[in-house]
């Protein structure tokens, strides 16, 4: 886990890519609020956040376990537990409390809630809490294997410090949003994303060192999350600073592709065995041999192909929900389903969810989905008689 010296380090070489104009108190003092706080808990209480008695820079990982445990009889169907994103409820109400306070506060005091917001995000993105967040565990998962040689966590603590490798120069960073929500929901996509890549690089620098023990490689590996930490706090430096000035809204570009956002509810297995172990897949889909296969749909007799969308499992019951901004986009445009390589499905139901309500119900026919201002939790739920098909979502667009 990055030491008081990593965070300077890392949090000033974001300050550098975000322009340089913060107090130097940001990467000296500010961003080891989180870990001075149990020491001072009177003077720095104001800028601690907690869910549950969690704190904040320790998130809690998605349950995936709630996704396929508890199936039951209900009303004569089988019927699943809700489920709930402990993830994305803890992040994203942190993500609130600390943006709102930096942008609502004094000059004097933004800087203060930046920095515990980015000591959180290098936490999650470098050394031994990659293997937490949304798509991990807890941080002794691996040497409770009990097959490496030595303690995981050592090589992920200690092998590389982030003041082994070079600054960062070669990134422009981006705006994330043009207010507090936007903001704070699209830092969660990118949170996540950034955060799956760095905790499968850091697995990957514990696997070349214990199987081929070749350091270089290993060291390549957490520069890599070396990257993702300073980038992301550059990210939310720079759009503090743009949100402050008023130059957000001209700089801000609006995400296009549904794809680039991750959504906070998914479903788990069924599409005929060709999702059993998966919850869903990004820009491909698995056939019935759980084989990678381009995103397809038949449409009046011939295959069209898809470089972006979803596909995940026709299932008894599932839902597929993001949390979009309230005011951020004019439609949303799509093609959705049934993968012509995934199974057939002549009971499926989608209820297609907008600001949080059912605003049309389709079939697992290929069919043209047009939905006016989206925002809120959008997306679908799902509801069939079998497990079976692929459901596919085709070139999702988010028009401005």
């Amino acid at each position: 886990m990055p030491s008081s010296e990593e965070h300077t380090y890392i949090t000033h070489n974001a300050a550098m890519l975000a322009g340089n104009r913060f107090p130097e108190k940001l990467w000296e003092e500010y961003c080891h609020y989180p870990d001075l706080y149990f020491d001072e808990p009177e003077r720095l209480k104001r800028y601690y956040f907690a869910t549950d008695g969690i704190q904040f820079h320790y998130p809690p990982p998605v349950d995936y376990g709630t996704l396929y445990r508890y199936w039951e009889i209900r009303d004569g169907r089988l019927s699943r537990r809700p489920f709930r994103n402990e993830n994305f409820r803890h992040m994203i109400r942190g993500f609130r409390f600390y943006i709102s306070r930096a942008l609502g506060e004094p000059e004097r005091e933004c800087w203060k809630y930046a920095g515990c917001l980015v000591h959180a995000l290098e936490d999650s993105l470098f050394g031994l809490h990659t293997l937490e967040n949304a798509g991990g565990t807890d941080i002794h998962a691996l040497e409770r294997l009990g097959y490496f040689r030595s303690n995981p966590a050592n090589i992920l603590c200690d092998g590389c410090r982030a003041g082994d490798f070079e600054e960062i120069t070669d990134y422009g960073p981006l705006v994330l949003g043009r207010n507090a929500e936007e903001f704070s929901l699209n830092l969660y996509s990118r949170y996540v994303r950034l955060g799956d890549a760095s905790r499968s690089a850091s697995f990957r620098a514990v696997m070349d060192l214990h199987e081929k023990n070749d350091g270089k490689a290993a060291r390549q590996a957490m520069e890599s999350t070396f990257r993702n930490a300073v980038t992301l706090a550059a990210d939310v430096l720079f759009t503090f600073r743009m949100l402050r000035t008023g130059e957000a809204e001209a700089k801000f570009v609006p995400w296009r592709s549904l794809t680039d956002m991750v959504p906070v509810a998914f479903p788990f297995g069924g599409g005929s065995g060709a999702y059993r172990v998966s919850p869903y897949t990004t820009d491909f889909a698995f056939n019935r041999n759980r084989e990678k296969v381009p995103l397809a749909l038949m449409d009046r007799g011939k295959p069209v192909f898809f470089e972006k969308g979803f596909a995940f499992g026709g299932h008894f019951q599932g839902e597929f929900l993001f949390r979009l901004p309230l005011h951020g986009y004019r439609d949303f445009t799509a093609q959705t389903g049934l993968h012509f390589d995934g199974g057939a499905n002549d009971h499926l139901k989608l209820h297609w969810i907008n600001r949080g309500k059912t605003i049309q119900v389709t079939s697992g026919r290929t069919q043209k989905i047009f939905i006016e201002r989206p925002g809120g939790w959008f997306g679908l739920k799902m509801e069939s008689d079998s497990p079976t098909g692929v459901l596919v979502i085709g070139d999702p667009v988010l028009n401005a």
